[in-house]
């Protein structure tokens, strides 16, 4: 696959001294292979609660029945 992509000309000279190749096909290839081998994509999506937070929920109220009498429902009058 063909793209277009902008480099810093100091950081790919520096690469490519450390990887000891002029080829910038092969520079930017073993970059991208350590980037994925460093920074493995995790598959849970699922946000986490500060640990801060454990433990300080309060029910107030049951989710099936209501925490008041129906009587005192206006809208029901």
């Amino acid at each position: 696959m063909r793209q277009i992509i902008t480099i810093d000309d100091a950081l790919l000279k520096s690469a490519s001294y450390c990887l000891a190749t002029d080829d910038i096909n092969e520079v930017v290839t073993i970059a991208l292979h350590e980037l994925i081998k460093n920074h493995p994509v995790t598959t849970d999506k699922r946000r986490q609660p500060p640990a801060s937070i454990a433990g300080k929920g309060k029910i107030l109220a049951d989710l099936v029945v209501p925490c008041v009498d129906s009587e005192d429902f206006e809208c029901l009058k």
